[in-house]
């Protein structure tokens, strides 16, 4: 997902014509320099760190695409990530510039940016492919039969998937909307989904932005039937809620998410299901009692999740000692036989990775009920008995 185009550049106080290239799934926007301006633009700048606390503009960007062109008048509030001068040989000659018979770009230099926001808004100028505003979603597995589609008829959207590919479309405009699609979806693929591209009109948005589904947990469900119903459900619940309740959903979603999917250990992970499950608990405690109503589980059980979070927050355990060790208080006054998470006769890492799961499920459990989803079954639930 490349696009490559030309611009203006002011560099060291001089302005260049460069060739630029759009990036969004790295993240990052290049600028190369012709061969007679790299030697002027990059004769004074080693040892000056100062270039890479400035900001920078490319100006009058046009991109051609297939019916038409993407322009931006002045490109802005970008940064160097790194500089890469070109190199001078005997293979500096026009006919191997004009005719590309050198593979390396000899001469060439190379300037990455990375922008201050990573969604930026682009003008579109040719004739238009339809009149329907569009959202595009990547990064998400939600393991679907291609061209499965979603009309959420109240709005008169339609959603189609395929794999890890989602279009959204609609005749209203859905830029303002892409938030609430990005909670939807991501909720039921078992991470961060991204919010690739949007356009509405002439207005074409592009999100540079990097994605790691390294750690996603996949498809929410098997059935189709269920995602289909799953989106709707939760298009029409954030829909009626007040400014203060969205953005108490909107805090737990993305704690529950950075919770399923953040490129990090387990128990820092868990540690974002924690500050969900605190933000929709009804206390201000997260006492065994709460979290009992809260979640639907034996108080038993609460008193465990409670412990654990004492434990590992609180008193510098590690997540696998703090779950051992939870058990083993509540079951020094009680007969619990058994947990949901499943840790008997399991590894120390297993049985943590299964509290994981029992966690993240409790937390879907919540929202099911929030939005008016009867509850089935999750697949995460599958992994436990492994």
């Amino acid at each position: 997902m490349k696009y490559q185009g030309k611009g203006k550049l002011k560099f060291k106080g001089k302005s260049y014509k460069v060739l630029v290239t759009l990036d969004p799934t790295s993240g990052y926007i290049t600028a190369k320099f012709p061969m007679g301006d790299s030697r002027s633009a990059f004769n004074s700048i080693y040892g000056d760190q100062n270039i890479f606390k400035q900001k920078y503009a490319i100006r009058d960007l046009r991109i051609e695409l297939p019916y038409g062109a993407i322009e931006h008048d002045n490109l802005s509030n970008l940064y160097i990530k790194s500089i890469q001068p070109g190199t001078l040989s005997v293979y500096d000659s026009f006919l191997v510039r004009s005719f590309n018979l050198y593979e390396k770009e000899i001469g060439i230099s190379t300037i990455v940016f990375f922008p201050e926001s990573s969604l930026l808004n682009f003008t579109f100028k040719g004739a238009s492919v339809n009149k329907s505003s569009e959202l595009i979603f990547t990064d998400i597995k939600l393991g679907s039969s291609p061209g499965l589609q979603v009309k959420l008829k109240s709005l008169k959207h339609l959603l189609l998937f395929d794999n890890n590919i989602l279009i959204m479309k609609a005749s209203s405009n859905l830029l303002p909307k892409r938030n609430q699609f990005y909670r939807a979806l991501s909720l039921l693929g078992g991470g961060k989904a991204i919010y690739r591209a949007g356009f509405f009109k002439n207005n074409i948005q592009i999100n540079f932005i990097r994605s790691d589904r390294s750690n996603c947990l996949g498809p929410l469900f098997k059935k189709d039937t269920d995602k289909q119903e799953f989106i709707e459900k939760y298009w029409e619940y954030e829909s009626t809620l007040d400014k203060k309740k969205k953005n108490r959903q909107e805090l737990f979603i993305e704690y529950f998410l950075e919770g399923m999917s953040a490129n990090t250990n387990l128990e820092n992970r868990i540690i974002s299901l924690y500050t969900a499950l605190e933000i929709v608990d009804n206390s201000k405690t997260l006492n065994k009692q709460s979290i009992s109503q809260t979640f639907n589980l034996d108080p038993n059980v609460a008193d465990i999740v409670a412990k654990f979070r004492n434990k590992l927050i609180h008193q510098g355990y590690s997540g696998s000692e703090a779950l051992a060790e939870s058990i083993k208080e509540v079951k020094a006054r009680i007969s619990l036989k058994r947990t949901p998470f499943k840790t008997s006769g399991r590894s120390k890492n297993r049985s943590l990775f299964n509290y994981y799961l029992f966690l993240v499920i409790c937390l879907y459990k919540k929202c099911f009920k929030d939005i008016g989803f009867a509850d089935r079954n999750i697949q995460y639930a599958e992994l436990m008995k492994k």
